[in-house]
């Protein structure tokens, strides 16, 4: 089975891992097109998932819209692609 998107490739199902892509249709017939995301905030503006891949990195602007926000707080977002050779979300 190829999955339903590259990003449920990069992150599984919930057999084989804990952090598993969640949509909400239990059937994965209806393919939603942005994924929502949690990601831990790290030293430098670095996003990193549960697992410790770092995907992405955020700027100082964008923190501000948010907030105060420190490093290891959690960010929750949505993404709408994957680079899985590059380990990187859009």
């Amino acid at each position: 089975w190829p999955g339903l998107s590259p990003l449920l490739l990069s992150w599984r199902d919930k057999h084989i891992c804990k952090y598993v892509v969640d949509t909400p249709d239990v059937n994965g017939v209806e393919i939603p097109p942005t994924q929502a995301v949690v990601l831990e905030l790290r030293p430098k503006h670095f996003l990193r998932t549960e697992d410790k891949l770092i995907v992405g990195q955020t700027d100082e602007a964008q923190l501000k819209k948010i907030g105060k926000v420190r490093v290891k707080e959690l960010l929750r977002g949505e993404c709408d692609g994957v680079d899985p050779a590059g380990k990187l979300i859009n």
